[in-house]
């Protein structure tokens, strides 16, 4: 009968014994991981007018706004190329397994140069000449440095480094022949620290990235990464602060930007489309760039209440105060304003604000969108934001987004 039937089976079910797990064979299965493969990092200070602020001796800019153009190595001709004051790039594989200095290393392609300078238009010629950087004495020097290198498992890779260059101005009246007597020149060094934390996730096919960079926060600044396809990605931009004749003295350390994507990417490790934004962080005042102290000690930080607008107020010459932005609020964003966030280019410790942006990865993404959008956030940035207009400002078609 089915009754009695139905009854065998379930004390069969019951009895059945199974499979000892030393006696179990896995089944394989075919995971396709993404390549470790090698970018190359940009990295370039311009001026985005075609010619310096007074306190700059009006020498010639690059007259360009934020670009993702292959930088003019050399020569007379830039063939549309990008100029800029010094730029720098190398290549970083994702492959590597130690840590150490590349500086020297053939396998990172590290290289700096700065594209030829002139003086400035009328008398502003009197404080210089042109001058195109062809001698190596003349040229800007780099380094570069892998401080991390970890595995956590097949599927991940994770790679810190930390890159520097500096250069001067040898356009400038004296410069050179100084240079050549004492070894050494009056005129201040333009210096860059740009730091890069990439995480590849193999299987789920995306790269986390963490750009930190900071300066003298002179001229403006900008930076890249191009995949082996020839696909680019911002990594962040800087609208200038103060002026070369204040900012540009001694080694400083002041925040330019400090930002953390996700970017998805395929099996040869090119970047996709999707993007997603988890932290944006721009250092200086929004607005009175140019009156940007030069010490932290000229700066008041002062935290309105409501949103993040940056109320500056003009105190006295070289001392003003504004809302500087509070740092957790990177870790707390349903209490902040939208991105960007505006912190103090002085006052906000950096190894601080990594941390802080290390942990946006466990909140998740504060915008999600299209690496095309976010590179046209930056293209069209305002390259003099902020600042006074001048006579020989970058014209508006060059950076302005036009209307569909």
């Amino acid at each position: 009968m089915a009754g009695e039937e139905t009854k065998t089976i379930g004390r069969l079910l019951k009895v059945a014994k199974s499979t000892p797990s030393e006696n179990q064979e896995g089944v394989a299965a075919q995971i396709k991981f993404a390549a470790l493969a090698k970018y190359e990092v940009n990295v370039r200070s311009f001026h985005p007018n075609r010619q310096f602020e007074r306190k700059g001796f009006r020498f010639h800019g690059d007259n360009r706004g934020f670009s993702l153009g292959e930088s003019w190595v050399g020569g007379d001709d830039s063939k549309g190329r990008p100029t800029s004051r010094i730029w720098q790039r190398y290549i970083l594989d994702t492959n590597l397994m130690v840590t150490g200095a590349l500086t020297k290393s053939t396998d990172s392609n590290l290289e700096q140069a700065s594209n030829p300078s002139d003086s400035g238009p009328g008398l502003w010629s009197i404080f210089g000449s042109r001058e195109d950087y062809k001698k190596k004495e003349f040229q800007p020097h780099g380094t570069l440095v892998v401080t991390q290198v970890n595995t956590p498992h097949g599927g991940q890779k994770e790679l810190r480094t930390k890159s520097w260059y500096g250069g001067i101005n040898f356009a400038f009246l004296m410069s050179k022949p100084i240079e050549k007597v004492i070894g050494t020149t009056p005129v201040p060094s333009l210096d860059v620290f740009n730091e890069i934390w990439i995480k590849v996730e193999r299987v789920n096919l995306y790269m986390d990235i963490l750009s930190l960079t900071y300066g003298d926060g002179f001229p403006n600044c900008e930076s890249f990464v191009k995949d082996p396809a020839g696909n680019t990605l911002f990594l962040g931009s800087h609208v200038r602060i103060g002026d070369p004749s204040t900012h540009l003295w001694n080694v400083n350390k002041r925040l330019m930007w400090a930002n953390t994507i996700r970017i998805e990417i395929d099996e040869k490790g090119n970047f996709g489309q999707k993007l997603w934004v988890f932290g944006q962080v721009l250092g200086g005042s929004p607005s009175l760039r140019e009156l940007y102290p030069t010490s932290g000690e000229d700066e008041t930080c002062m935290i309105a209440s409501g949103d993040m607008k940056s109320d500056v107020s003009k105190k006295t010459w070289g001392k003003f105060e504004w809302n500087c932005g509070d740092p957790t609020q990177i870790t707390q964003p349903e209490k902040g304003s939208t991105l960007p966030l505006y912190l103090s280019a002085y006052k906000t410790p950096l190894d601080v604000l990594s941390g802080l942006l290390d942990a946006t990865w466990k909140i998740g993404p504060r915008d999600k969108t299209t690496r095309d959008d976010w590179n046209n956030y930056h293209l069209h940035r305002n390259p003099n934001e902020g600042r006074t207009k001048d006579d020989y400002d970058l014209a508006d078609e060059k950076w302005k987004l036009k209307k569909q």
